[in-house]
């Protein structure tokens, strides 16, 4: 179908702007390639009155490279209380001292933080994945990942992250412009992870065809 609608217009593709879906397998965000986001400047809004505002958007993606280290693993101490995530420092007394709420525990939780890259057809990008989206890509609780290192099962380790690589999903992206090092720069967090749906991914395609014939009827 999407051949011949090409056909259909020649191939003239000058007097189409960029096309998103209001639905798809993901349901929550519009769908954008990686150039797309990058066109768009998606995130990137320096103007906005609220500086916790943020964009949001969904995208069909490879993992390509994930980032992790066996001296210095993808998770962190956090404080075992649900109001708050933050890192918590051992105090070489047996307690867990959290400088956030300036509270100490006799025990900490372990959280999720990954970076990972995603690739599309037009580029790709470093994503941020934290605690269950985290878990949702490696699919290993991080209790159990933390084993492997402490039983110096090195090869268990380095295969849970091989084995996520290359899986295509379907992610739901929060783009963000924060401070990094007296820099301004747009973060990307994944939010949202799903596997990928043919039959939603084929509907999808057929809807921003009939989008463009929409748009093409109009020039």
């Amino acid at each position: 179908k999407l051949r011949d609608w090409a056909n259909r217009i020649k191939n003239d593709f000058t007097n189409i702007n960029t096309v998103t879906t209001k639905g798809g397998s993901e349901g929550f965000a519009p769908r954008l390639s990686f150039a797309e986001v990058k066109n768009l400047n998606v995130g990137a809004h320096e103007d906005r009155k609220n500086s916790a505002e943020s964009d949001t958007f969904s995208i069909k993606a490879t993992i390509t490279a994930i980032s992790h280290n066996q001296e210095k693993p993808p998770w962190y101490t956090a404080a075992p209380d649900a109001s708050v995530k933050a890192k918590v420092i051992n105090d070489g007394k047996g307690s867990y001292f959290c400088a956030v709420n300036n509270k100490t525990y006799s025990t900490y939780e372990l959280k999720y933080v990954l970076r990972f890259c995603a690739t599309d057809w037009s580029g790709q990008q470093w994503l941020n994945a934290f605690d269950k989206r985290a878990q949702d890509i490696l699919t290993v609780p991080v209790e159990e990942l933390d084993k492997t290192i402490k039983d110096g099962d090195l090869d268990k380790f380095e295969e849970v992250f091989q084995r996520a690589n290359f899986k295509t999903k379907i992610f739901k992206v929060r783009a963000k412009l924060s401070n990094f090092q007296d820099e301004r720069r747009v973060h990307y967090d994944a939010v949202g992870i799903q596997d990928v749906d043919l039959k939603a991914e084929c509907q999808l395609l057929l809807d921003k065809i009939s989008e463009l014939d929409q748009i093409q009827s109009i020039h």
